[in-house]
């Protein structure tokens, strides 16, 4: 009594059907209904949410080291007065990046 055993698998959304079949004597020998995991979105819309908040400080981080780096190359030295302000003003209201605006005189 020889057998020819066929695992059938059957992916679905929710549900994974499985089976174990002899063709020979076409006889079903296992079949099961599998219910797949449904809360891993809710788990990775966390760490999504997480990461998007350490993305936004580095680069918040970014954008002020930037502006250090730019006060320093124009001749300003993070001890005086100025520095200070501009820094501190840039850290509370969230410093945005703009190209090509020359503030050396102004300042």
């Amino acid at each position: 009594m020889e057998r020819e055993i066929v695992l059938g698998i059957d992916y679905g959304g929710k549900y994974t059907g499985l089976a174990v079949v002899d063709r020979r004597h076409n006889q079903v020998l296992y079949a099961n209904r599998v219910k797949m995991r449904d809360d891993v979105a809710d788990i990775l819309k966390g760490r999504r949410e997480q990461r998007g908040i350490r993305r936004i400080a580095q680069t918040k981080k970014k954008r002020l080291r930037e502006l250090r780096n730019y006060l320093k190359s124009i001749g300003y030295n993070e001890s005086t007065e100025t520095f200070k302000t501009i820094y501190s003003l840039a850290h509370k209201r969230g410093y945005d990046y703009v190209c090509d605006v020359d503030i050396s005189g102004s300042i």
